[in-house]
């Protein structure tokens, strides 16, 4: 896969290749998406060729092209067709990659409907057998047939705006309430701490925390990685008290609603908020545990 890379990084570009798929993308001001329109297009007719010597194909039925922007820019986003080896393709408004939909925004307003009322679905089948399951029963459950589909690539999530996380967090209290058989208007906070349920802001920000742990002690793949750096191993603090913590440097961003919301910039935000009891556990299961702990504190207390 090294060459395909390489291929992609002679234009400027960037690239993802999967086992059955490749994404290549890049980024450029307004005025200049034309000029990236072209390099993106060079860039698919070297990646076909290359497919072409190892027998393989790439699908101009299946490939998708997305422009992605604020929604204050979504005039200037361009409506042309690109070329993707002999056909054309017009801009899609959301695509889906690895499961998780995203839209041109980066709102996740489709992926978030599609898994809430993936999860609903799930309740309801739940809600029918609930007289015939103990309240743990019911619990461990909800745990496997409801919370992975809300867990999913939650970390993604960060810097959603408050509605959409309304929505996730309704689908965590309907969760409760059917656990102890109450009403939709009972308060919920004192079966979410019964029953450790993390709200929704909990669990982004818990993951966030273990794909940073992760990524400093080198258990994260190179691309998630390779965007930290340590206060301790930073040359800029030699003989300051910070350059023995655990804290890590947070990247500058111009605009918090895009650039804020960057795994490097979003996780070192959420990493350097946790106690430095908890961000200096090595092992992951404990730190997971302490992790968890910490939020049920901090959000159920």
């Amino acid at each position: 896969m090294s060459d395909i890379v390489q291929l992609a990084k002679n234009h400027n570009l960037s690239i993802h290749p999967f086992a059955d798929d490749v994404q290549v993308y890049g980024s450029c001001v307004p005025a200049n998406s034309s000029t990236l329109s072209v390099r993106l297009s060079h860039c698919l007719d070297d990646i076909i060729a290359w497919f072409q010597q190892y027998r393989l194909l790439l699908n101009p039925d299946k490939s998708e092209v997305m422009w992605c922007s604020s929604k204050q820019r979504k005039k200037s986003l361009p409506c042309d067709l690109v070329r993707v080896g002999r056909s054309n393709i017009a801009p899609s408004t959301s695509v889906r990659v690895l499961g998780v939909n995203i839209d041109s925004h980066l709102s996740f307003e489709v992926h978030i409907s599609r898994c809430v009322s993936s999860c609903f679905s799930a309740l309801r089948q739940i809600r029918s057998i609930r007289r015939s399951l103990s309240r743990p029963l019911v619990a461990s459950v909800i745990n496997s047939l409801v919370f992975p589909r809300l867990d999913y690539c939650v970390s993604v999530l960060h810097g959603v705006s408050k509605t959409q996380l309304r929505r996730l967090q309704s689908v965590i209290n309907a969760s409760a309430r059917l656990v102890f058989s109450s009403s939709r208007f009972s308060p919920v906070s004192p079966y979410l701490r019964a029953l450790r349920f993390l709200p929704i802001q909990a669990r982004i920000e818990n993951r966030l925390c273990v794909l940073t742990h992760n990524c400093l002690n080198g258990n994260a793949p190179s691309y998630l990685s390779h965007g930290f750096c340590k206060v301790s191993d930073s040359i800029t603090r030699p003989n300051l008290r910070s350059s023995t913590s655990s804290r890590v440097l947070q990247p500058r961003s111009r605009h918090p609603t895009l650039g804020g919301r960057a795994f490097p910039a979003a996780a070192a935000r959420v990493w350097n908020s946790l106690p430095p009891r908890v961000a200096s556990v090595a092992s992951t299961p404990i730190f997971k545990r302490e992790a968890k702990n910490f939020y049920l504190e901090s959000f159920l207390a």
